[in-house]
C-alpha cells in the first residue's frame, strides 16, 4: 500500500463500524477538489483488493476483525516477530511485509496465510515509532562510510550527520535511526557511539548489552538507598525472631572470582544420620516493596552474566556487600534445615529466618583437592575449620546419588542443596 491507502485504512480502522464518507476522508486528509479524483481511485483499488467496502460514497473496513495492533519485538536480517497487544500472540512477519518497522514500534497488522501453521502476519502501518537503536559495523565503499547492521537488514544503511562521534571503518558502533524509509535498507542512521574495533570481543559484548537495553548504571536514588543500608550493617533489631546460627560451621562454595556469595551450606552428624543446612542471603530484608531499590530490581528482573561481565540486579554495596555471605561477617539469611537418616533419606525439614557467620569462602578447585587428598599445606590450613564438614558432606552426597530416584521427590530446597554439592564419579566441583 502507498501512503494514501495506509492513511485511509487507519482512518477507517479508527472509525469502526460507522465508517466514513469519501468527503470526510478528503477533509481529514486535507485533499482539495483537484486531488479528489486520486482519492476515489485509491478507494476503488482498495475495494478491488478486498481491503475495504466502498459504496455510494460510504467507506468502511470490510473485515475489521482481521486487523489488530501489535508491537515489534525482534528482527533478524530477513524476518521479524510482532506481539499482538490484545493477547500477546506472537506473529512471524516475512521481511518484505515489515514496512521498515523497528523493535518497539507499535503497528497495525493483519494475518496472512501461514506456511508453517504458526501465526503469520504483515504490517499494514506503523502507528508509533520507537527511538530505534541498533548496533553494527562501519564499512567503507567508494570512499563513503555506511552502517552494516548486526541484525535487521542484510543491506548497508546510509549514515546521517553524526555530530561529534568519531568512528572509522571496521568499528563496532551504536546507532539510532534518524530517517525512516518504507524498507529497512532505506533508513538512515546517526552514529551515537563507537566501541572500537569490531574484531575485539569486548567491543562486541558492550554493543550487545547496549542494544539489548540492559542498564549498566543505577539511578542515584537507588545507589544512595543501597549505600545507606550497607553502612548500617546488621543491627541488633534485625536479629529479633531469627535463629542464631553464628556458632554453626557454615561456609560458601563458589568460583574463585565470585564476589556475590548468596548461598552457604552446613552439615552435622546426628546420631547415625545427618543434619544438613542450606542458607540463602535474605535480600528481602533490605529490598522492601515499592522502594527505589525494589522498583529498580523489578525493572531489571535478574542479574546478567555475559561474556566476562556481570551486570548486577542490585548495586554492589548490596550484592557484594551486606547481602553477600562473606566469611567472618554476620549476615541475615533464610535457612532450610534438613534431617536425613543413615541411608541419606530425608526425614524432616524446617525453614527459618536466621543470622549466620560463614567460616570460609570455599573455592571449587581447592575443595576438590581436599576430597582427592592432594591439597597443599596452604589449602589444608585455609579449610582446617571446615574439613570435617566437607568430608561428611562428601559422604552424604555419595548416598544421595545412590538413591537419585527418591531425590526427585524431595522438596525444592533439598534440590538446591543437592546441586550445590555435585558428585560425579571423580570428585570435581562445578
Amino acid at each position: 500500500m502507498n501512503k494514501l491507502k495506509i492513511s485511509i485504512l487507519l482512518m477507517l480502522y479508527d472509525a469502526g463500524e460507522k465508517g466514513l464518507t469519501d468527503k470526510q476522508i478528503a477533509d481529514r486528509l486535507d485533499i482539495n477538489k483537484k486531488g479528489f479524483k486520486k482519492l476515489e481511485t485509491a478507494l476503488s483499488e482498495m475495494k478491488q483488493h478486498n481491503d475495504i467496502a466502498y459504496k455510494k460514497g460510504m467507506c468502511w473496513i470490510k473485515h475489521p476483525e482481521q486487523f489488530f495492533k501489535a508491537e515489534v519485538t525482534r528482527l533478524s536480517r530477513t524476518f521479524g516477530f510482532c506481539k499482538r497487544l490484545e493477547d500477546e500472540t506472537e506473529f512471524f512477519v516475512p521481511g518484505k511485509f515489515l514496512l521498515g518497522a523497528m523493535p518497539g514500534d507499535q503497528v497495525l497488522m493483519r494475518p496472512i496465510p501461514s506456511r508453517t501453521g504458526e501465526p503469520e502476519g504483515e504490517v499494514v502501518s506503523i502507528l508509533v515509532e520507537s527511538p530505534a537503536q541498533l548496533t553494527g559495523m562501519i564499512v567503507e565503499e567508494d570512499k563513503h562510510c555506511y552502517l552494516l547492521p548486526d541484525t535487521m537488514s542484510k543491506s548497508r544503511i546510509s549514515i546521517a550527520h553524526s555530530g561529534n562521534c568519531a568512528f572509522a571503518p571496521g568499528d563496532k558502533v551504536l546507532a539510532q535511526i534518524s530517517h525512516r524509509g518504507t524498507r529497512h535498507a532505506e533508513h538512515r542512521a546517526r552514529i551515537l557511539f563507537s566501541y572500537g574495533c569490531a574484531q575485539q570481543a569486548a567491543s562486541c559484548a558492550e554493543a550487545v548489552i547496549a542494544v539489548s537495553g540492559i542498564p549498566t548504571e543505577f539511578p542515584e536514588e537507588v545507589i544512595t538507598q543501597a549505600e545507606k543500608l550497607a553502612l548500617a550493617g546488621v543491627q541488633p533489631a534485625d536479629l529479633v525472631h531469627r535463629m542464631d546460627l553464628r556458632k554453626e560451621c557454615i561456609f560458601t562454595i563458589d568460583s574463585a572470582e565470585s564476589k556475590d556469595l548468596d548461598d552457604a551450606v552446613s552439615i552435622q552428624r546426628r546420631g547415625e544420620g545427618y543434619r544438613l543446612g542450606v542458607h540463602i542471603a535474605d535480600v528481602s530484608h533490605y529490598v522492601r516493596g515499592n522502594t527505589p531499590l525494589d522498583m529498580e530490581a523489578l525493572h531489571r528482573g535478574t542479574s546478567v552474566y555475559y561474556a566476562d561481565k556481570v551486570i548486577p540486579m542490585l548495586p554492589k554495596s548490596l550484592s557484594n556487600g551486606i547481602c553477600s555471605l562473606n566469611p567472618g561477617e554476620d549476615r541475615l539469611a533464610f535457612s532450610a534445615i534438613m534431617d536425613l537418616d543413615k541411608e541419606g533419606q530425608l526425614r524432616a525439614y524446617s525453614f527459618h529466618k536466621s543470622v549466620i557467620r560463614s567460616r570460609v569462602k570455599g573455592v571449587y578447585k581447592e575443595i576438590n583437592t581436599i576430597l582427592a587428598g592432594t591439597q597443599t599445606p596452604e589449602i589444608a590450613e585455609k579449610y582446617a575449620e571446615v574439613t570435617e564438614s566437607l568430608l561428611l558432606m562428601n559422604e552424604l552426597a555419595d548416598k544421595r546419588f545412590r538413591i537419585s530416584a527418591s531425590a526427585r521427590k524431595m522438596p525444592c530446597m533439598w534440590a538446591t542443596a543437592r546441586w550445590m554439592w555435585p558428585r560425579p564419579a571423580t570428585p570435581v566441583c562445578r
